[in-house]
């Protein structure tokens, strides 16, 4: 979806999650501005019991006017609601009646009802989705210091102080806008009142611990579901915590025992697993050193991945149909890739981008890719799960795979029995077929 679609409306009404954070007043407001540019009537709400009353949320508003109202009906059926950081007839969003629903949102599809929906789990803020969408339209976001600040607020806020930005368009947004910089630091430092503090500290003091999950139970009073999540990201830095509740302690317990963990390195039994040979894929490829003097230091930036390398000579950049990209030497690349004359057309929503890191540019990689083909037979052994399963590469820095009941849980190849990896179910149809033996080595 592109907001220029959505245009052709000319009452529009804008509603943010109940009990609003930065992250949703900010890409409301972005949204408003817009739509405000082409002289629609258009209005940011949000219901629920609550009114917004958490300290830096209420600057943000008086700071910058943004026009949101607390309301608990509508008089008028509006022709378009957009949901921003919400999903229409979900349970954090009050439910009006609209002639047409579209939805912005960063948070998992609930495939609920709409009419138009950009909705990517990327990002890690709606923030960073909204300003993507507003730079595809050639909004001028940049010469509105107001809602940069906003939106690099709501950036900050929903991604716990950057740690988390994660998506392109997270570090795209972070690096390519100025905020206010004073607004942007009172906002930080406007974050509870002493009556906040009070209650947090009680929580943590009263703060149970179940062992046998590494589950931790919050008990607080009554306050800004906004401070239950900073109490929540408190005690999750406390070692042997993994997960932190206020409520639906059994509901807690369920989800545990809904999906299993794996960690790279165990050995699954074979004889319960099939033979799959993959069909010949095509890759993009490039010289590093056509993107800039060796030794030269590039952050490239997927969809997928952010990973660091050195310009040269001797390596190569490898690209999929997805737009995730790996370095591979030549030496390797001859071995196991033909070059084909043809340029390579990769499918990716976001291209890959190349940082230079010491003269702060951007290259961008799409058009000068040129195609490959593996040349040799490549097996996996799959089997498909009956339950959704966490594959963990690393236990200590957390990083894993999910895989859901009806995926296929595979090893790489006979030769690295512990390399296990995740097969999505489309996957494995359009890009594996079934075999009964190995017709080649590997």
């Amino acid at each position: 979806m592109r907001l220029s679609e959505l245009l052709q409306y000319r009452e529009i009404i804008i509603q943010c999650h109940d009990n609003p954070d930065a992250d949703t007043i900010a890409s409301a407001y972005g949204l408003y501005l817009y739509f405000k540019f082409f002289d629609k009537n258009v209005r940011i709400i949000y219901s629920g019991r609550s009114k917004i009353s958490k300290s830096n949320l209420k600057m943000l508003i008086d700071e910058l006017h943004i026009p949101i109202e607390h309301v608990t009906s509508l008089y008028i059926e509006p022709e378009l609601l957009i949901t921003v950081d919400c999903q229409y007839g979900e349970g954090n969003v009050t439910h009006f009646h609209a002639q047409k629903i579209a939805v912005i949102d960063h948070h998992k599809d609930c495939e609920g009802m709409r009419d138009f929906a950009e909705i990517f789990t990327e990002y890690g803020s709606c923030t960073a989705l909204v300003y993507r969408m507003l730079v595809d339209e050639n909004y001028p976001i940049h010469e509105d210091s107001g809602l940069m600040t906003a939106l690099y607020f709501g950036l900050y806020m929903d991604t716990n102080a950057f740690s988390e930005a994660r998506a392109p368009y997270d570090y795209d947004l972070l690096e390519s806008i100025q905020p206010k910089e004073q607004l942007f630091q009172q906002l930080k430092n406007t974050n509870f009142t002493m009556n906040e503090i009070e209650i947090a500290a009680n929580a943590l003091i009263r703060c149970e611990f179940n062992k046998e999950d590494k589950l931790a139970i919050i008990k607080a009073n009554p306050c800004d579901p906004n401070l239950l999540g900073f109490i929540s990201d408190m005690v999750l830095q406390v070692e042997g915590v993994n997960t932190a509740v206020a409520f639906f302690l059994q509901a807690m317990r369920e989800y545990f025992q809904s999906y299993d963990i794996i960690e790279n390195g165990t050995a699954l039994d074979r004889n319960e697993m099939e033979l799959y040979e993959r069909r010949p894929t095509r890759f993009g490829v490039i010289p590093l050193i056509s993107l800039g003097e060796e030794g030269k230091k590039l952050l490239m930036v997927t969809l997928h991945q952010s990973l660091e390398v050195t310009v040269s000579k001797d390596n190569y950049l490898l690209v999929n149909h997805s737009g995730e990209a790996f370095e591979i030497t030549r030496d390797r690349l001859e071995e196991r890739y033909r070059i084909l004359e043809k340029v390579y057309d990769c499918s990716s929503d976001y291209p890959i981008t190349f940082h230079d890191i010491e003269n702060n540019t951007m290259i961008q990689l799409m058009d000068d890719l040129q195609c490959c083909i593996s040349k040799h037979k490549k097996y996996v052994r799959a089997k498909e799960l009956t339950k959704a399963v966490k594959v963990y590469y690393n236990f200590e820095s957390k990083i894993y795979v999910m895989g859901d009941a009806g995926d296929y849980i595979a090893y790489k190849n006979e030769d690295e029995e512990k390399n296990l990896f995740i097969i999505k179910h489309e996957d494995l149809l359009s890009l594996y077929e079934h075999r009964e033996s190995v017709e080649s080595e590997y």
